[in-house]
């Protein structure tokens, strides 16, 4: 109690530290594992081992002479033909209709709901083939296999299938097969016949990827590169107007009953991801680095995750810091993005003094597989939906899109909070050696987007900046490096290619890239970010954009501040000098420009891709249908126009139609207006007035007697005499409503002349028209001043008489 505890520290005879309770330790956060692997076709997978062992740059085989070319097929040559149900030896999936078909039903997949086991995941599995003699047997159900028939030529020699890619007609390219009951010095003549594409490295260099589990077991040696007699050509089978491409190759087994794995390339599954994911999360050090959060799940249902990378701070030192973001594996096939994007993981969770500069730099975004369900399920370009995720940037569809269209909002939401440096995306290459960049251009400002590759250069002994591209072309508008570079208007977005095979320069000249170098050149990208982000000379693009408020006492740097650790080997690259030798050297400055600048990928829409006739049985409606557009309602024809007449009413109280104009007996007279007084007052207008004193002035009338007087002897004899009109100033009331017709608005001086010349004889007219012309201005005249005026009843008095 406290009352004890506080008597043991008074009395001074025990430690306080021995009566408490030792602390916990610090262990790090128990993890569930990952979740399996779930693949989108109803067929039984196998699990993976670990592939172990060391691997070694191998050379490359001699160019291939094309004139040495095996002989085609007859032009009638068909695939159901060469691979009869009678000389199979095996079929990946024998459910399906129509031969070789891969599809998948999508509708069914998203509302099936996964728990955390695979039920179609097992440790063995019965082979399609048993043998009695020495018959290879095949397999390639697991994750990220492809083969889909074998069939048996000669104990010597098979005939090859690939699978198409799920929900589409072709895109085969990536192989992924194991062979067993293998004999010890046994050549076997492997023929692959279904490739598509008009070229590739095999006829450049290029060897199988080969594993064998006894030379692991016994010797040690992991991935390696073997092969004789390797060739690539077409082989004369229809497809369309084209014909298909035959990857032949020898090998030779050393160890009887071996199982041996063959590939396309040195293989990295989703399953190698997740669990390199929890390692990173079970290190104590490494874990502090960074945060794990799933961005989506994909279709077939597997989580999609992404990575925050950077170092603890407040939330102000975060919000000063600078952003980057990587991916990778959007190409299911392209597994060497995959190395290089475990390598740069690897480097910046790491203490590495560089790592720790970047971490506090920036705050780095990571999405190491953008394809899960292609790599699980074995594709080589497409998603389930049979579609290039790599094309789908422009406007992704979350239904069918889900990591694209996500992460597309993650880089908005990103580049809306920091100013982002770098993109890149990582991706591998079937035609072309070496490892270079495809980036875009600007004109004006070239230097702008090509700086960085050059820095690379400089960085990695395996970076090729004479290989690297920029443009910006319409058919590709809609991949990642274009679409971002229009919306987001950044220069130094990427698309980083690594060559399946090797390079023809560099330390790897005439040797295959291992998986340690591909990992070193991930390593690499990051730290020519240190090199390029400590200068306040770089293009304006790279330069700060934000302005943060200065933290008292905050550890982050801005990029112009950015200071690399004096253990460093990249000290000596100073980035104003590489800028000044890029902008004085005219070749390094339009490099990349005049060539062809494509990536070399299939174009898009594929000639591969299925008919949205054929992909409606296997896609949800929502996704396949668009927004129709509304349905303008059609005229109604013109009806002839009836004239109906008005409802007629009735008078409530003499029962008649209520006509306008109705006058009804019954009701009552209306009541009598009372005067308003005994005389009625107007003013010049012919308006009434409220009194006396608004009317016309009295001045006014000595003008007009003169005017009566002057008149008078002119025309008194000619004039007949009227008994009825008014001698005095007052007018009698039908001439005062007279008067007031027409609003009361008629000009004095056309009344005058109306009742005068009305009543003058014809023959006085001409002699006196002169004596009427001068009646008449003076009316005007009169009518024009604004103190004085005639007066209604005045004008009545002298418009009817005989003057």
């Amino acid at each position: 109690t406290e009352a004890t505890l506080k008597s043991y520290l008074e009395s001074g005879k025990y430690d306080i530290k021995k009566l408490l309770p030792p602390p916990k330790p610090l262990l790090p956060k128990a993890l569930m594992p990952s979740e399996p692997a779930f693949q989108a076709q109803n067929i039984p997978f196998v699990r993976l081992g670990e592939f172990l062992g060391t691997e070694e740059a191998e050379p490359q085989a001699l160019p291939v002479d094309k004139s040495q070319f095996p002989a085609r097929f007859p032009p009638d040559t068909t695939f159901r033909s060469l691979f009869e149900s009678s000389k199979l030896v095996y079929e990946r999936n024998s459910s399906q209709e129509g031969f070789n078909s891969n599809t998948c039903n999508l509708k069914t997949l998203l509302t099936s709901s996964h728990g955390s086991q695979n039920p179609m995941l097992f440790d063995s599995i019965d082979p399609y083939h048993r043998p009695t003699d020495q018959t290879l047997i095949f397999e390639s159900r697991f994750e990220s296999g492809n083969l889909s028939m074998a069939s048996k030529l000669s104990e010597s020699e098979y005939n090859l299938l690939l699978q198409n890619d799920i929900n589409s007609k072709g895109h085969t390219q990536w192989f992924f097969f194991r062979v067993s009951n293998t004999r010890a010095k046994q050549s076997v003549k492997f023929n692959i016949l279904n490739f598509a594409k008009a070229d590739s490295l095999f006829n450049h260099g290029m060897k199988v990827a080969v594993y064998s589990m006894k030379s692991a077991d016994r010797e040690g040696v992991g991935w390696s590169r073997g092969g004789s007699d390797i060739m690539y050509y077409p082989n004369g089978i229809r497809r369309g107007a084209k014909s298909y491409y035959t990857l032949t190759f020898t090998f030779t087994f050393s160890y009887s009953f071996d199982i041996v794995y063959l590939a396309y390339s040195i293989p990295y599954t989703y399953t190698q991801l997740q669990q390199s994911l929890d390692n990173f999360e079970k290190d104590p050090e490494a874990s502090q680095y960074f945060n794990r959060k799933t961005l989506c799940r994909t279709l077939g249902g597997n989580p999609c995750d992404y990575l925050t990378i950077t170092n603890k701070g407040t939330i102000e030192e975060v919000k000063s810091r600078r952003s980057v973001v990587f991916s990778g594996r959007v190409h299911p096939g392209e597994t060497v993005g995959s190395w290089m994007m475990h390598g740069l993981l690897e480097f910046l969770l790491s203490s590495h003094p560089e790592a720790n500069a970047l971490r506090q730099n920036y705050v780095i975004k990571v999405l190491p597989m953008l394809n899960p369900d292609g790599v699980i399920n074995g594709n080589y370009r497409c998603s389930l939906v049979g579609a290039d995720l790599n094309r789908r940037w422009k406007s992704p569809v979350q239904v069918l899109h889900p990591v694209i269209y996500n992460f597309k909002r993650l880089i908005k939401s990103t580049a809306s909070n920091y100013d982002i440096d770098l993109i890149c995306d990582m991706h591998g290459h079937s035609r072309k050696k070496n490892i270079f960049i495809y980036g875009c251009n600007i004109s004006k400002s070239p230097q702008t987007c090509k700086i960085f590759p050059y820095i690379v250069s400089k960085v990695s002994p395996v970076f090729s900046f004479q290989y690297s591209r920029f443009g910006v072309q319409k058919s590709k508008e809609s991949t990642m490096r274009v679409a971002l570079f229009k919306e987001l208007k950044i220069p130094t977005i990427y698309t980083l290619e690594a060559s399946f095979c090797g390079g023809d320069m560099g330390s790897f000249k005439g040797l295959h890239y291992t998986t340690e170098a591909l990992k070193r050149m991930g390593r690499d990208i990051a730290r020519s970010l240190l090199v390029i982000a400590r200068s306040s000379k770089m293009p304006a693009p790279l330069a700060p954009k934000r302005t943060v408020k200065k933290i008292k006492g905050a550890t982050g740097a801005s990029a112009s501040q950015m200071e690399i650790p004096n253990e460093s080997g990249l000290k000596e690259l100073d980035p104003a000098v590489l800028l000044d030798e890029m902008m004085h050297n005219e070749e390094l400055l339009h490099n990349g420009e005049a060539e062809d600048s494509s990536s070399g990928s299939d174009s898009e829409p594929s000639e591969d891709n299925l008919e949205v006739e054929e992909l409606k049985d296997y896609i949800p409606s929502l996704s396949l249908k668009k927004k129709p557009k509304p349905k303008s309602k059609p005229k109604p024809a013109p009806q002839p126009r009836v004239m109906r007449q008005p409802a007629r009413k009735k008078c409530n109280k003499c029962g008649q139609d209520e006509l306008p104009g109705h006058t009804c007996p019954e009701a009552p007279p209306p009541p009598k207006r009372k005067p308003v007084g005994i005389r009625t007052y107007y003013n010049i207008a012919g308006k009434r007035v409220h009194d006396q004193a608004t009317q016309t002035p009295l001045s006014f009338y000595p003008k007009m007697a003169k005017i009566r007087a002057e008149t008078q002897g002119d025309f008194r004899g000619s004039l007949k005499e009227d008994s009825k009109t008014p001698t005095s100033l007052e007018t009698k009331p039908d001439q005062t409503s007279k008067l007031e017709t027409n609003n009361g608005r008629k000009s004095i001086s056309s009344t005058i002349r109306r009742s005068f010349f009305s009543e003058v004889p014809k023959k006085d007219l001409e002699s006196n028209r002169s004596s009427a012309s001068s009646l008449r201005r003076s009316a005007n005249h009169s009518l024009m001043s604004p103190q004085e005026g005639l007066s209604s009843t005045t004008l009545g008095v002298y418009s009817k008489s005989k003057n």
